[in-house]
């Protein structure tokens, strides 16, 4: 008689053998029903059918009537298909609960019975379909940990009722551990976590943490895997890793993560609570708070390696650093080999950042030459830098590249052999929570700091907002240290476009070895008064000649200053000048500005603020074109006061500031002629303007005092040029 229709999934069954035993002797029925009907056909087949037969073979067991014998059997064979198909979507589905082996809230260590759910439910076997999902429910499962404390196996999920109601918890007098959920030595595939909480139990004492020893205090290890998520967990954790995994198509979503410090005296150790690689994986709504103590602040939040990973839409508070990326990727994967080394194509996307040393990190490790971290995006973050006790960090930064170390010893702190190709920052909102004023290249703060020990070209720097920053707002350099860069690899092609920087002490710096710059478009704006003369934004450009180590080739044009402080007119660099403030002089012909090419000529005789460069030449009130004779560029005319008269100097601030008694009429690049106490004159070039404060590059100290100042102008220096 046909068992058909079969009597469908009962969940309000027990689970276990029962349940499995059930299942089997559905597929009996389905194997028989299936036998029985292809023997009658057999049968009518191998023997002259009677009219009777052939109508009843037409007709089904519920009384339908089919056209012909095909059509009925055809339509058997199908709905036993379907119930197939539902059967082992059911068996996919299969859930155990880790009460139904031994599992107890009262229990001192659960360990035995979350393992044992997980190896029956990867045991067995449904044709094709395999494993299954262990349920916590609600409730809080003590676990002793161990060096290894529970292995996941594959096809295997892990599921609570709720990341705040589901815990997996580390016994109290634990001690030291090092992994509660782990996958090591093979590959893990299919394996889902979600609606669960991990707590590392902070009242557990521990005395040490050591990397890669078992004192890690691990919660979650799946080692290599492919097809791996965690969903809306919660992790605390206080060691070495929160998540660690090299993984291929991963999916780390809507988890909280906590950090808190361990209660051992002088606990010192590096941590990413997350850390991932491998490719095509998402860090994605992420919350991460570090929790941290004068004596320990958490390094760092997430880290990852890896191709096409997208680390989005997170939020970090409390970490030292808040993301970093480095190139190892194609290094490490012995199971599941990942093609390819380097980082290519990643993506850090609209995260909010509040640390206290860096918010974003770009690492080129100690590995092979051809590992190039390319065309990373960093884009539309909302980063801030906090105050903090006890940092050891020689300066703070936004986005920044990390330098190595050759002091540790470690491998990846070596010296950094790849290079970045293309990165792209874009859209960024950074801020300092104070404006620390720090002039030093070694401990300012700094917006986006590309100072480099290896090759960066094509950084694309655009639409970034700096707000708020004591040192720099952009910083380029490529290292002179032939041990930290052998091979004197250099920045180039850079484009700097469309920035604001607000409050920015120095908007843009540029040290050694950058070649082929573009800045342009980029807005520097100053709305508050500094009482510190210092403090203010006396310079917007800045970078060295070409005899500072192969920098050299800057276009600089369309960069409006904004200030609501009267006479406030910062260096700005002006014709084909070396444009330090440092060492300003028209000698270093290597900067190209408002598209000034070659040699002009300047009609200065209507503009008594036109300047004129060493090496061009001007139009005199005869209709003559004139020359320079000296190496300084000249200014037109002389200064007015306000009122209309002299200029005069009313105090020597330092040795190279000078208080006027009005400077209406002085803006950067002009050249000045200042009376000295000995009765001679020296000839000085204006780098910057603060109110009545004026700024140069050579010593003034020797000024007289009340004296009137006067242009460098066409009355010195001009002789006739044919």
């Amino acid at each position: 008689m046909p068992r058909f229709p079969y009597n469908p999934f009962d969940s309000t069954t027990g689970f276990g053998r029962k349940f499995i035993q059930w299942i089997n002797s559905v597929f009996n029925d389905v194997g028989s029903d299936l036998q029985e009907n292809k023997s009658r056909v057999d049968n009518l087949i191998r023997n002259t059918p009677q009219p009777s037969e052939t109508v009843d073979i037409r007709v089904d067991n519920d009384g339908v009537e089919f056209p012909t014998a095909r059509d009925r059997i055809n339509n058997d064979y199908n709905k036993n298909k379907q119930s197939v198909t539902e059967l082992k979507t059911i068996v996919r589905d299969i859930v155990v609960n880790i009460k139904d082996f031994g599992g107890r809230e009262d229990l001192p260590d659960n360990a035995f019975a979350l393992q044992s759910a997980i190896d029956y439910l990867a045991n067995q076997n449904f044709g094709t379909y395999k494993g299954g999902t262990v349920y916590v429910p609600p409730g809080t499962f003590n676990v002793k940990g161990k060096n290894i404390t529970i292995s996941l196996k594959s096809n295997v999920n892990i599921k609570g009722a709720g990341k705040e109601l589901s815990k997996l918890k580390i016994a109290d007098n634990t001690g030291d551990w090092g992994y509660l959920l782990i996958a090591n030595g093979y590959l893990l595939e299919n394996v889902s976590i979600k609606d669960l909480c991990l707590d590392c139990n902070r009242n557990n004492v521990v005395t040490k943490t050591e990397r890669w020893q078992y004192s890690n205090r691990v919660l979650l290890n799946v080692g290599e895997a492919k097809n791996f998520s965690l969903h809306d967990c919660k992790l605390i954790s206080n060691g070495i890793w929160g998540f660690r995994g090299f993984v291929e198509n991963g999916d780390l979503f809507n988890n909280d993560f906590e950090f808190y410090p361990p209660t051992y005296t002088n606990a010192s150790f590096d941590l990413s609570t997350i850390w991932i690689g491998g490719k095509n994986n998402r860090v994605a709504n992420n919350r991460l708070t570090g929790f941290w103590v004068s004596n320990f602040i958490p390094e760092t939040a997430i880290e990852t390696q890896g191709h096409y990973t997208h680390c989005i839409n997170n939020t970090i508070k409390g970490y030292k650093v808040g993301i970093i990326e480095s190139n190892n990727t194609g290094q490490q994967n012995p199971l599941n080999p990942i093609q390819g080394n380097g980082a290519l194509y990643n993506k850090i996307q609209g995260n909010t950042i509040e640390v206290l040393v860096g918010g974003i990190t770009l690492w080129v490790m100690h590995v092979s030459s051809d590992s190039v971290l390319k065309a990373c995006m960093i884009n539309s973050n909302n980063i801030k830098v906090l105050d903090g006790n006890n940092i050891s960090s020689r300066y703070r930064y936004g986005i920044g590249v990390f330098k190595a170390n050759l002091a540790t010893g470690a491998t990846h702190d070596g010296v950094q052999l790849g290079k970045i190709n293309t990165p792209i920052m874009a859209n960024n909102h950074i801020e300092f929570q104070t404006r620390k004023v720090e002039d030093s290249l070694y401990f300012a703060d700094c917006g986006i700091r590309l100072d480099s020990e290896f090759e960066i070209e094509g950084a694309a720097i655009s639409g970034n907002t700096l707000y708020n920053i004591g040192g720099m707002g952009i910083y380029l350099s490529a290292s002179v240290d032939s041990a930290l860069n052998p091979n004197n690899q250099i920045i180039k092609n850079t484009v700097i476009v469309n920035n604001t920087f607000l409050e920015v002490r120095k908007p843009i710096r540029v040290n050694t070895r950058v070649k082929r710059t573009t800045i342009t478009g980029n807005t520097f704006i100053q709305q508050i008064e500094y009482s510190n003369l210092q403090d203010n934004m006396l310079i917007t450009i800045e970078a060295y000649s070409r005899s500072a180590q192969d920098t050299e080739g800057f276009i600089i044009k369309n960069n409006p200053i904004q200030s609501s402080i009267m006479y406030h007119r910062p260096f700005y660099p002006k014709y084909l000048l070396g444009i330090a403030m440092s060492n300003y002089s028209p000698d270093y012909q290597d900067y190209l500005e408002e598209n000034s090419l070659g040699r002009v000529i300047v009609q200065g005789q209507t503009d008594r603020y036109s300047i004129v460069q060493s090496g061009n030449f001007m139009i005199g009130k005869d209709g003559l074109r004139y020359g320079l004779t000296n190496t300084i560029q000249a200014t037109l005319g002389k200064p007015y006061s306000a009122e209309g008269g002299t200029v005069t100097v009313k105090e020597v601030i330092d040795s190279k500031t000078l208080r006027l008694s009005d400077a209406l009429d002085i803006h950067p690049s002009q050249s000045v002629s200042i009376k000295l106490n000995d009765g001679s004159y020296k000839v000085a070039t204006v780098v910057g303007v603060y109110k009545n404060y004026i700024f140069f590059t050579v010593d003034v100290s020797s000024s007289k005092v009340n004296e009137v100042i006067n242009y460098y102008s066409d009355n010195i220096g001009l002789v006739p040029n044919s």
